[in-house]
């Protein structure tokens, strides 16, 4: 059909079944033909060719089946724009610091479920330390720490150890 020069409309118009529609090789312009992305779900579509088809994330998050969103290639930004909350961002495959980056808050991405350690964007095995998410009051309590403790240790010394007898 698509090698004979058809158009998707006309295809659907003849009543061909989208199973076939598939397996003929139509992807682009399934949305613009009409089908549903619960329908090009059922025929075996892939995330990428729904992508490629011209569905949005708020098409597929309408359809209720948000799983897979960031393998079809979808950003989290595209996500969060379409409206999916950060527990959604969380079942359609983004990690936390994605959701971060996109603007989701860290009270938001806690409550979506991720717990410590939280897995890191680039191998997905490294753990990022709980004070870099802490962005809600912008305290990297790390780097607050360490300071404290260098502070009492020079304190220490100046009074103690360094401290000429009398």
């Amino acid at each position: 059909m698509k090698k004979a020069g058809y158009t998707l409309i006309e295809v659907k118009a003849t009543d061909y079944t989208l199973e076939e529609v598939r397996a003929a090789g139509y992807v682009e312009g399934l949305e613009a033909a009409g089908y549903t992305v619960k329908e090009v779900r059922a025929a075996g579509y892939s995330g990428r060719e729904i992508k490629v088809a011209g569905y949005t994330p708020k098409d597929i998050k309408a359809a209720g089946d948000v799983t897979g969103l960031k393998a079809a290639g979808y950003t989290v930004g595209e996500a969060k724009a379409a409206g999916l909350s950060c527990s959604e961002a969380k079942a359609a495959g983004y990690r936390p610091r994605e959701c971060r980056q996109a603007g989701y808050a860290f009270q938001e991405i806690r409550n979506a479920g991720f717990k410590p350690p939280w897995p890191s964007t680039a191998t997905g095995s490294e753990a990022l330390d709980r004070e870099d998410l802490d962005w809600e009051n912008g305290i990297n309590w790390g780097i607050l720490i360490c300071s404290l403790v260098a502070c009492y240790c020079f304190l220490y010394h100046v009074c103690f150890v360094d401290r000429p007898s009398l």
